[in-house]
């Protein structure tokens, strides 16, 4: 009986495409349990987001603009994701050239945008005062040229000064999230 309930299980392991779930016993612990058949298979971010930009290339459009229009709605974990789907698959994969040429366009914009978003704070460091500091600020946020790689490069910034002990940088870098705060929450 036990060898054909691990049998069992084993095949609907196979059959699902459901992660196996941890459930309680009661004197025993836990363990390993595999649903049944789900009644809708599970998509995760990653595939989907991966089949809407290949959908946008398989239509005509390219890489380039495909990502630019998607690239605030990825992950943080898609590139890496990309990359180990590009490493686990075949040479001889209609895919790969498509994942490759995917790839080189998320570099391509992500370099841009933190380029971007490095230049818009050496802007605000190199304002001379607070005011017009706060100023041009708000002029970025209202204008909405301010992205998490903008917030990026900030933390970045401040992770360097706290490391070299330059109280005065750490401060002023302080002074411009707590801003970029107050105006995004005023915004919302």
């Amino acid at each position: 009986f036990i060898l054909m309930a691990a049998v069992l299980c084993l095949l609907s392991a196979i059959r699902t495409p459901c992660a196996p779930t941890l459930v309680p016993r009661p004197y025993v612990g836990t363990r390993f349990v595999f649903p049944q058949l789900c009644a809708e298979p599970e998509v995760y971010a990653f595939d989907a987001a991966l089949a809407a930009l290949m959908a946008r290339m398989a239509s005509g459009e390219s890489a380039e603009k495909a990502v630019g229009a998607s690239l605030d709605s990825l992950d943080e974990m898609f590139i890496p994701m990309l990359a180990s789907r590009i490493e686990a698959a075949p040479a001889a994969s209609d895919e790969l050239p498509q994942l490759l040429e995917l790839m080189g366009a998320l570099r391509t914009q992500s370099t841009e945008r933190f380029e971007q978003a490095r230049d818009q704070l050496q802007l605000l460091l190199a304002a001379g005062e607070i005011n017009k500091l706060d100023s041009q600020l708000c002029s970025l946020i209202r204008r909405d040229e301010l992205d998490a790689g903008f917030l990026y490069v900030l933390f970045k910034n401040m992770e360097d000064a706290k490391a070299s002990r330059d109280e005065p940088t750490v401060r002023l870098l302080s002074h411009i999230h707590t801003r970029v705060q107050e105006e995004l929450e005023k915004r919302s």
